[in-house]
């Protein structure tokens, strides 16, 4: 069976011949590389060494930036973690400071209660009661003890202090009244009339009787007769109760008997006062007692307390931030 040919391929003869010759050309062009390939390999060792010792550098720089990076780290965690500790000692010492003064003030209302109830309850001290009941008391005690009514005794001192110490004037009558023996006086100054027994009566009746006396005298010879009758005056006392004129001395009697009526209080009243402040004052003493029993298992924890802030106070004063604190202040009340 003959052989048929059914591919045809059209061959340009010229394109054909072109492709040969430039074929030819990149061949004799190839053939002298392998001198050049190997200058370039030299080259790019030598380059690929270069640049290997560029990498490692860059890596080291980076190392180092990594590790510079993770201690920068570090040192802010440090610091954070520091400013915190800080932060909460600052927070803790605030706190136990006001929790010290707390309790030191706690003690001291302690004390204060204590005052308040030995003061209130021990002498009736409400509104100034135990003040008001005191003086009533006070009163009848010393015009009892001078055979004087209190509107008596309160209303000689008004009328005749001017003149007299009437404390010791008074005094000196009732020494008279008390005691036989020193009546001499009496009876000599009113021409042997003695003493009626009435201090009030008796004290305006000697003085009245001094006066008169001494207005018969010299001024130089006023303290040696009368200090002679007995009269236990000083000497500015009577003068003064010689000079005065007869329309004061008149009216400081009338005075005396108007007053010692007005301003007396009852000797019933009065005691009834004196029985309130000695009730106070026991209901005081057994409140005490109660209070000094009933609160001494808080003595020892009470002075531990005590003991622990005194030894609180030492090492906050000694620690070198307070002593900073201390010297910066003093610098600057210097400058200052």
């Amino acid at each position: 069976m003959p052989t048929k040919s059914i591919l045809d391929i059209d061959v340009n003869d010229q394109s054909f011949q072109r492709f040969q010759s430039l074929f030819r050309t990149y061949q004799e062009q190839l053939s002298k590389t392998p001198g050049l390939w190997a200058k370039a390999g030299k080259e790019q060792a030598a380059s690929a060494g270069e640049f290997e010792k560029m990498a490692a550098s860059m890596m080291a720089i980076s190392q180092l930036h990594r590790e510079g990076a993770d201690h920068t780290e570090k040192q802010n965690k440090t610091l954070t973690v520091s400013e915190r500790l800080w932060t909460s000692m600052g927070r803790s010492t605030k706190e136990v400071s006001k929790n010290v003064l707390s309790a030191t003030g706690a003690l001291l209302k302690w004390t204060g209660l204590l005052s308040a109830v030995s003061g209130i309850l021990g002498a009736g001290g409400l509104w100034g009661i135990d003040r008001m009941a005191s003086r009533a008391g006070n009163e009848r005690r010393g015009s009892s003890g001078l055979g004087l009514s209190i509107g008596q005794q309160k209303a000689f001192g008004q009328s005749f202090g001017r003149l007299v110490d009437p404390n010791s004037f008074l005094g000196w009558v009732n020494a008279m009244e008390t005691d036989i023996s020193k009546q001499g006086p009496a009876y000599a100054l009113q021409g042997g009339r003695g003493l009626s027994g009435n201090t009030s009566n008796d004290a305006l009746s000697l003085l009245d009787a001094i006066r008169s006396k001494g207005q018969t005298l010299p001024l130089s010879q006023l303290q040696t007769v009368l200090g002679g009758y007995g009269v236990d005056m000083s000497s500015d006392d009577l003068r003064r109760l010689v000079s005065t004129s007869d329309k004061e001395y008149g009216q400081l009697r009338s005075s005396y008997m108007k007053d010692s009526q007005t301003e007396n209080i009852a000797d019933k009243t009065a005691k009834a006062w004196q029985d309130f402040t000695q009730q106070m004052e026991r209901a005081g003493s057994e409140i005490f007692k109660t209070f000094v029993e009933g609160l001494l298992p808080l003595e020892k924890p009470l002075e531990h307390l005590s003991a622990g802030f005194t030894k609180f106070a030492e090492v906050l004063l000694r620690s070198d931030m307070v002593k900073d604190a201390i010297e910066g202040m003093s610098s600057w009340l210097e400058k200052f």
